[in-house]
């Protein structure tokens, strides 16, 4: 494998790893950099190589967010999360206003008894 070919496979690497353990999207992640959504899903999939200052950038959104990664001194990738940034992961992949509509959690249906009372049935466990 060439060596640049190697750079730009940790980039994507690097970039949805480091998405994902802050739960964020592209477009999430895109909006931030002031890219289009394009622009980082390209990098992620190895179409195009992303500019060296969003690289940077993408790192520091990651390290603002308790995410630290380090691929620039050796073969592999270093990455740690801090205890903050596993709560913000928690936090954003719980959120339900996050997710897309046919992925939304179903809530508590209330069901009328013949007494006027009311029950609620949940038909997906919540924890």
């Amino acid at each position: 494998m060439q060596e640049k070919d190697r750079e730009n496979i940790k980039i994507a690497v690097v970039l949805r790893t480091g998405r994902a353990a802050i739960g964020m999207n592209q477009q999430e992640l895109s909006d931030k950099l002031g890219v289009a959504k394009s622009t980082v899903a390209r990098a992620e999939t190895l179409e195009m190589p992303i500019k060296a200052d969003l690289y940077f950038k993408a790192l520091r959104i990651f390290s603002e967010h308790g995410v630290k990664i380090d691929s620039m001194y050796s073969d592999g990738i270093d990455i740690s999360i801090a205890a903050s940034g596993l709560q913000e992961a928690k936090n954003r992949l719980s959120d339900d206003s996050r997710r897309r509509m046919d992925r939304k959690k179903s809530r508590p249906k209330v069901k009328s008894t013949e007494k006027g009372k009311s029950t609620q049935s949940n038909s997906q466990e919540v924890e």
